[in-house]
């Protein structure tokens, strides 16, 4: 860490410590609780299920298989995916009611949560030791590769639906432009597609934190935070630190998560600020988040740079990382919807723009939402007024055709 990021990290505990004396309030429940006792205490099932991904790594993706006010059979699945430094919380974050997932269930859909390799609860691999370097050398390459298809294969297997409907936020939506650019068969296991904050150049992101990593050589990003963990849940934070100073100062929380991700406009929930501390950040690996830097930098959308010729090489066997093709998209066939911000701090809007003119086909639906930053999408309590019922409608004109045989 810089040191200003030291000094501010050594300001917030000495506040937490600060404001958890004086204060007298009791926790949220939910921050106690783990993720499936979220879920169920609210009324809804919960199960867990593990993906094994072709390279070994082990994914947690959780499951809510139907609704409170609605039980009906048969219920068409779909994935929902989360953004970078992110996890599955973020879609259990706010209240059922204003939750995607749950609102989501209760609208007849078989919600399934996914969690990418190296976050809170896809640490593990079938020889990998996470304590490892080489457990950490991925960036959204490998999900885009290995994560995104084993998932949506894992969920036809368990459900017997030929094809199903995704969601994805930020970087979920970067592994399915990525992944699809470069097998556009795999489209016709998805009945349709959609987006939050889509990703695929992001050449005009204007996020200080990503901004500042994209000034460094990808080298110096490794010597600054090290081989593997980027973000990483920490116990005591988690358990402690965290939910006191998140509920005792609430804004100066929010504060904080603006600088991490980017202003956000959309209304929050503050007294759900000490919860979110719980469970957050997701944590991702140093790599990933070197190959955004780069990506920024160069404003292009390529696989990740090894940094030499010769590693390069060894990879992709060339020199120079190769271009992803979004010529090869398979708009044609894959009804792809984008919700976008006015005030996306990474989704910019200039690099949606790019994205919509060069999409191969027009998109099936694209809304850019005004004063809508980055985590708007899935933590503003207004969502599932102001959009949510637009994005049920979609999933549902589509879902028809994914019934069983």
């Amino acid at each position: 860490f810089t040191p200003t990021m030291k000094i501010l990290i050594a300001a917030l505990l000495f506040l937490s410590v600060w404001t958890c004396v004086q204060c007298k309030e009791p926790y949220d429940p939910d921050v106690k609780h783990n993720f499936t006792e979220i879920i169920e205490t609210k009324g809804y099932p919960c199960e867990t299920h593990k993906v094994i991904t072709e390279d070994g790594y082990i994914l947690t993706i959780f499951r809510i298989p139907y609704g409170v006010q609605n039980t009906s059979q048969p219920r068409p699945p779909v994935l929902i995916q989360h953004g970078l430094l992110d996890s599955s919380f973020t879609w259990i974050f706010n209240e059922p009611y204003e939750s995607i997932s749950y609102i989501l269930a209760d609208s007849g859909f078989d919600v399934w949560m996914g969690n990418s390799r190296g976050n809170t609860y896809s640490k593990e691999h079938v020889n990998m030791s996470s304590d490892s370097k080489e457990f950490w050398e991925f960036s959204w390459d490998q999900m885009a590769e290995y994560d995104f298809p084993a998932m949506v294969n894992y969920i036809q297997n368990e459900t017997g639906y030929p094809n199903i409907g995704y969601i994805g936020h930020s970087q979920g939506s970067l592994e399915v432009f990525a992944s699809l650019s470069e097998n556009p068969s795999f489209a016709t296991n998805l009945n349709s597609f959609i987006a939050f904050g889509p990703i695929v150049k992001v050449g005009h992101i204007t996020n200080r934190l990503l901004l500042r990593m994209a000034d460094f050589d990808t080298q110096y990003i490794f010597e600054l935070f090290g081989l593997k963990q980027f973000f990483p849940a920490n116990k005591y934070i988690n358990d402690v630190v965290g939910p006191d100073f998140c509920r005792d100062t609430p804004e100066l929380c929010d504060d904080i998560i603006q600088f991490l991700c980017g202003w956000h406009f959309g209304a929050f929930n503050n007294s759900r600020m000490q919860v979110m501390a719980a469970h957050e950040p997701g944590g991702t690996s140093v790599q990933n988040m070197a190959h955004f830097a780069q990506n920024i930098k160069k404003d292009n959308f390529v696989h990740y740079d090894y940094n030499t010729p010769e590693e390069n090489m060894k990879h992709y066997g060339q020199d120079t990382p190769p271009a992803y093709n979004f010529s090869n998209y398979p708009s044609d066939i894959l009804p792809t919807s984008l919700f976008y911000g006015s005030h996306d701090e990474l989704a910019d809007p200039q690099d949606v723009a790019w994205l919509i003119a060069n999409i191969p086909t027009i998109p099936y639906y694209a809304q850019e939402i005004n004063l809508y930053a980055h985590l708007d999408y899935v933590w503003d309590y207004e969502a599932h007024t102001l959009f949510y019922p637009k994005v049920i409608e979609i999933l549902s004109s589509h879902a028809h055709n994914t019934m069983k045989d």
